[in-house]
């Protein structure tokens, strides 16, 4: 009596496609269908089939919906990919009386469990009542336990020019069994939105930092890894900026108490030293003269308003002063009292 080779081979953990060759040869060598000559089908795991595996000790009901393509008696049993049956689900294996585009349900026990470790899947063969297998169903057990894992949070000086490099360390407790991917990402630069308010700035990308996506594997025995983000250097005077690194598996926050990792560019630019200066000549005016003459004489005249200049000189990065004035008006008073003081607060926004 012939009897059927399955062979079946996973593509990708992290895809959501299965490739499964199958080969069907007689006993003396024989093919006996074309995917036994090398052809292979690329099945597609429906999101109906993929259940995150639960906490352990915790068992859920996976249930898998296929259309029967002809009239009769139907077989099924189940088989593992990836998947250990009775650890991670529980094996199937029954005879269904099918009636040709009826759709039928396989329910399958999903075990939790608390391992850290890559998605799994399992998978379903369809028999009409020769033997000949009809359908391959796959189903995914999506791994919901994440490992402790932490950052640090660096400082960096900008510099004038040029880039400079915020590194971040990501850190492990514990080796993982199998490959564990981390999606390190910051906002793109059309999506920010500035969330700075008082002393906290958050930098902004594209202009202070290069934007970045990229995928971390953690595998075997590595417990750290790094990454960089370049910081885009300038001589303007600013305050420290934070710039934002979302750290994410399966986009699922990764970081022991959340998703975002926080570094420093430290502004390494003074107002005395590559940003700008301010110097200007105090005045003091007899308030019941006018200062400019505008009645035409030296009379006191209480009510007169006394248009003054101010002259304030900044000096920018060039080392080139240029001359800012400012105009205010002083109002006499004939009350009796001691002389005042008007202060000028010269502030850089």
């Amino acid at each position: 009596m012939p009897h059927k080779v399955f062979k079946k081979w996973i593509s990708s953990l992290s895809s959501f496609f299965i490739v499964i060759l199958i080969s069907a040869c007689s006993d003396s060598g024989t093919s006996s269908n074309s995917a036994a000559n090398g052809s292979g089908r690329t099945l597609e795991v429906p999101e109906s089939n993929i259940v995150l595996e639960g906490a352990s000790g915790e068992t859920q009901s996976l249930s898998m919906l296929f259309t029967s393509p002809v009239t009769g008696n139907l077989t099924y049993q189940s088989f593992n990919i990836t998947a250990a049956e009775k650890s991670d689900y529980r094996p199937v294996s029954a005879a269904i009386e099918a009636l040709e585009g009826e759709s039928y349900s396989i329910a399958v026990d999903i075990f939790g469990d608390s391992e850290i470790e890559g998605d799994e899947q399992f998978g379903i063969s369809v028999f009409d009542d020769t033997g000949t297998e009809l359908l391959v169903l796959v189903a995914q057990i999506s791994n919901d336990d994440l490992p402790n894992l932490t950052i640090n949070t660096p400082t960096i000086s900008e510099g004038d020019f040029g880039t400079a490099r915020l590194g971040f360390t990501l850190s492990l407790n514990s080796p993982v069994v199998d490959p564990y991917e981390i999606t390190v990402s910051t906002v793109e630069c059309e999506q920010w939105v500035d969330l700075s308010s008082g002393n906290e700035r958050y930098a902004t990308p594209c202009v202070d930092f290069d934007t970045l996506n990229t995928t971390l594997t953690f595998t075997g025995d590595v417990q750290s890894l790094e990454f960089d983000v370049v910081v885009i250097s300038d001589d303007i005077v600013e305050l420290d900026e934070l710039v934002v690194v979302n750290i994410t598996s399966n986009e699922v926050e990764a970081l022991v108490g959340g998703g975002v990792a926080l570094g420093t560019i430290r502004t390494d630019e003074t107002p005395n030293d590559q940003g700008f200066s301010l110097s200007a000549s105090s005045q003091i005016l007899n308030e019941d003269f006018n200062n400019v003459g505008g009645d035409g004489g030296n009379e006191a005249n209480d009510n007169l308003w006394q248009l003054v200049n101010y002259k304030v000189d900044v000096v920018n990065p060039e080392n080139i002063i240029q001359a800012q004035y400012i105009e205010f008006n002083l109002k006499g008073d004939e009350s009796a009292q001691e002389g005042g003081a008007l202060v000028l607060s010269l502030i850089h926004i």
